[in-house]
């Protein structure tokens, strides 16, 4: 139940033949789901003292995206409208909801807050080397492109910090699902790029290569009517279940938009096996990766690697370890280029500590062993991409 909305608004939402079928595929979502721990896993309406967050003295900045009433507000550029005695205390959960998302029921409008600029996904003030405990960097958050449709997606799936920020969250400064946020991580450097030098903020290129001229994905759905990215990709024919593949029927959702670049018979042709076998390739580098941060294969420290290392580049390894693809699942889809780099620039430095752009493989404790890792080794490469 939310405060101020109806019944009819989830039941029928103002027009039942219209959106029966929405509905449905809806509550097959992650974001209709009321038990997903996006929605439940805290009080979001909290507004007293927490102290399992450090540095936070409320729950009202996650209330923007892990509540409809906080969602609607912050989308409104209004703080989340929760009284300090934690709000409707009846209904501490909502799911994402219908009116979240739309301002017209009836109609399907969307709520367009344009642009979004995110507000800890930046730069610091001061370039520093990070982390650097003793002075934490001022941020200054980046606009991201105009993405139509897709900006309200963009707004909770832009992430809640990057490789610069102050590390404040149970998990990683980037947070969860920052699908967005990988979309264009060259601009929010989502990810935790390595450092030529640990003393000097000197990193490794991870900008998007000559060949493929510019980051096509990021400009899915600006040409077809400003869905952008996100509905293009995810909501073909208003589809409300957000997924892109249909598993069962073993099909792409929206196989027409990527056959608009990928050409059906070409080399670069994108098909239901081919995308399955690029996130095998993805989910194996990322259980190799995890391997070498758990010292077997044996790393270059030979211990286990925490998030209280020092070394920025040991750092980077575990961000990057934390976040893909745990809490990226999609990144393989959404930057394949730039996140590849960053999985392979991880492995490349636990492997021997130094940065040479190779992967060696055999059977020696510091190896990768071929059969074990052929899958992830066939994804990554033992070259740098």
């Amino acid at each position: 139940a939310f405060v101020g909305v109806s019944c009819a608004e989830c039941h029928t939402a103002g027009n039942t033949t219209a959106n029966g079928p929405i509905l449905v595929q809806y509550a097959e979502s992650g974001h209709g789901n009321v038990a997903g721990d996006a929605w439940i896993h805290y009080n979001w309406k909290w507004t007293a003292p927490t102290a399992d967050v450090v540095g936070s003295s409320d729950r009202k900045g996650c209330a923007r995206c892990h509540t409809s009433t906080g969602f609607k507000a912050a989308l409104a550029s209004n703080p989340p409208p929760f009284a300090a005695n934690n709000g409707d205390a009846a209904n501490p959960a909502e799911v994402l909801s219908c009116g979240a998302c739309h301002s017209d029921l009836a109609d399907g409008s969307l709520r367009n807050p344009g642009a979004v600029a995110t507000a800890a996904t930046g730069y610091p003030v001061v370039t520093v080397k990070v982390p650097n405990a003793e002075i934490p960097p001022v941020m200054v958050g980046v606009v991201l492109p105009d993405a139509g449709k897709s900006n309200g997606c963009n707004y909770c799936h832009s992430g809640a910090g990057n490789m610069f920020s102050t590390w404040a969250s149970s998990r990683i400064a980037s947070h969860h699902a920052v699908a967005a946020g990988t979309l264009y991580g060259t601009t929010t450097r989502i990810g935790f790029e390595f450092q030529t030098a640990d003393a000097t903020p000197a990193y490794l290129d991870y900008s998007i290569p000559a060949y493929i001229t510019s980051d096509k994905h990021a400009q899915i759905g600006m040409g077809l009517g400003g869905t952008g990215a996100c509905v293009g990709c995810h909501m073909p024919s208003k589809d409300h279940r957000f997924e892109v593949v249909d598993t069962a029927a073993q099909t792409i959702r929206s196989q027409a938009l990527c056959n608009s670049c990928h050409t059906v018979g070409s080399a670069y042709e994108m098909t239901y096996v081919k995308l399955e076998e690029e996130k095998a390739g993805y989910e194996a580098a990322g259980a190799l990766l995890a391997a070498f941060i758990g010292n077997a294969p044996q790393n270059y420290k030979n211990a286990v690697v925490t998030g209280t290392v020092t070394s920025n580049n040991d750092r980077a390894a575990w961000y990057n370890f934390k976040l893909f693809p745990t809490e990226e699942k999609g990144a393989f889809a959404h930057n394949r280029f730039y996140v590849k780099r960053l999985m392979f620039d991880s492995v490349d430095w636990l492997q021997d500590g130094v940065l040479n752009g190779t992967l060696t493989t055999g059977t020696a404790a510091t190896e990768i062993n071929p059969t074990t890792y052929a899958t992830a080794l066939a994804w990554l490469g033992t070259a740098r991409p």
